[in-house]
């Protein structure tokens, strides 16, 4: 299952919440598909945005054969518009298995605030 969204910043500064981590893949006859990480929370009132959540682990398939990729890492959260501090980085990529799942990427980081 995908990880959790992070919750909106408290009311003076208050930072985003962070994304929750991906659930991994559930062997199944099909193929487990893991989770992908969640987002992480706007800020509200000059916090910066919460990290994106790791995304969930992947399956190495039978004896290493067709393998269950990672999932990605959530996003990073948004800035306020009265905040210039919302480029949080984005959650970090699974590192994968290795030889079996290939790594994934980071999630983007936060957009910032116009710093009105």
């Amino acid at each position: 299952a995908a990880g959790g969204n992070g919750g909106v910043g408290g009311t003076l500064f208050g930072a985003g919440g962070v994304g929750g981590q991906g659930g991994p893949a559930v062997a199944s006859i099909l193929g487990g598909v893991p989770g992908q990480g969640g987002n992480g929370g706007n800020a509200n009132w000059f916090g910066s945005g919460g990290n994106g959540g790791q995304g969930g682990t992947g399956l190495t398939g039978t004896n290493g054969v067709n393998p269950t990729p990672t999932a990605p890492a959530g996003t990073g959260g948004n800035g306020t518009d009265v905040a210039a501090n919302g480029n949080v980085t984005g959650g970090t990529g699974n590192p994968g298995l290795p030889g079996l799942t290939p790594a994934q990427t980071g999630g983007t980081g936060g957009i910032g605030g116009s710093g009105e």
